[in-house]
């Protein structure tokens, strides 16, 4: 084969090993399965730069298990190679070539990791191999960039769907993520042939707080409540805040009541324990007994909420299949 055929063939194989690989460990691994094939090399290993640890993290290899180096290990060659972001030539009994691997986002070179190539005892890369490797290493950098940017993406993108399915003050679950739980427990309730029971939480004063202390008085309020939910529900139970001073309970099976009345009890705990006031009132309703959709499970609580409050408040309100 000649030597522009050998090339031609290394590019090809190159390019699409970086097209297919589906993350950075495939086309590393790919990567530095060519660069043996059409190199020569040994042994090869790719080090990504940990820059938080001041580390060279070996993330992929051919022929060779290194170790993790550090950067205090200022005469390892890989070192020197990242420190002066130089190629290093080791022209001894077994050659070796490590070449720094580099990206320049917004201009600004950034080292992301080394590549280290060993040879047989006497065979010294020539520049022909020289410059496929460097050019092998040039992909690998940008495959670490490209592999960096989609982890932060997925990261954000996680974020994102977090924070759109939980209240922000309280730590729960948001009214959208409520309503997607309850439709979703209902069809599974109603496949199965199960009960689901849902309460409505409403702080009683919570408007008159706001006004006397202050918003950021009735916060506190709300984060006491929010605690109370999580230390008391269940963990298939989910809470969540679903208005400025209403709170809401999904619950599988029929111990949303008792759920309720437990929470009812820890605020009790925490007026004693000389913490501010909170009364809640409650209204429970089951399916499939008063209702048999979420439009009207979510009616029959509130018809059993606004009987609680019409009670005095502070108390939990059960509805019933003839709405009382």
């Amino acid at each position: 084969m000649t030597q522009p055929t050998a090339d031609r063939g290394a590019f090809v194989a190159s390019a699409r090993a970086f097209a297919a690989a589906a993350d950075l460990d495939e086309v590393a691994t790919r990567l530095l399965a060519i660069a043996a094939e059409h190199t020569g090399a040994e042994t090869l290993a790719l080090y990504l730069h940990d820059q938080a640890q001041a580390t060279l993290e070996p993330v992929a290899t051919h022929g060779v298990m290194p170790s993790r180096v550090s950067f205090a290990e200022a005469a390892h060659p890989a070192v020197r190679c990242a420190v002066s972001r130089r190629a290093i030539r080791l022209d001894d009994a077994t050659p070796r070539l490590f070449l720094p691997l580099t990206v320049s986002p917004e201009g600004a070179e950034e080292l992301v990791g080394v590549l280290a190539a060993g040879f047989v005892a006497g065979h010294c890369p020539g520049a022909a191999e020289e410059e496929l490797l460097g050019a092998l290493a040039d992909l690998l950098g940008v495959a670490i960039d490209r592999a960096r940017l989609l982890r932060a993406a997925l990261e954000r993108s996680e974020w994102f769907d977090r924070i759109a399915q939980i209240d922000p003050l309280t730590g729960l679950a948001n009214r959208r993520t409520f309503d997607r739980v309850l439709e979703l427990e209902l069809v599974r309730a109603a496949r199965q042939g199960t009960r689901v029971t849902v309460a409505l939480f409403d702080i009683d004063g919570l408007a008159a707080v706001n006004e006397r202390d202050g918003a950021a008085a009735g916060d506190d309020l709300l984060r006491r409540v929010a605690t109370a939910l999580t230390e008391t529900v269940r963990l298939v139970d989910t809470a969540a805040r679903v208005g400025s001073d209403e709170f809401a309970l999904v619950a599988p099976g029929s111990a949303g009541a008792a759920v309720a009345e437990r929470v009812v009890t820890a605020m009790a705990r925490d007026e004693a324990a000389g913490e501010p006031r909170i009364r809640l009132s409650v209204g429970v309703a089951a399916f499939p007994e008063d209702g048999g959709t979420t439009d009207e499970l979510l009616a029959a609580a509130e018809t059993a909420l606004h009987a609680a409050k019409a009670g005095g408040g502070g108390r939990v309100s059960v509805a019933n299949a003839k709405g009382g």
